[in-house]
């Protein structure tokens, strides 16, 4: 489990519960399209973090023109 970051125990629960469905949604759809997805999911909270979005993994996205 991720730490909480300011977060009630409530809304990590929700957020956690997301990201399962998530995960699912791209199981499926990586099995009916015959490829592998694997999704990188971040809370707003995280993504309002500047060491987040200074990584190399977000200027690619950026570069890209992927919304964030």
């Amino acid at each position: 489990m991720r730490p909480c970051l300011g977060r009630s125990i409530r809304n990590e629960s929700v957020i956690e519960v997301s990201d399962i469905i998530i995960y699912e949604i791209c199981f499926y759809a990586g099995l009916e399209h015959d490829a592998f997805i694997s999704p990188v999911v971040y809370s707003g909270y995280e993504l309002s973090q500047g060491r987040i979005r200074s990584t190399p993994f977000f200027k690619h996205l950026e570069q890209e023109g992927i919304p964030i």
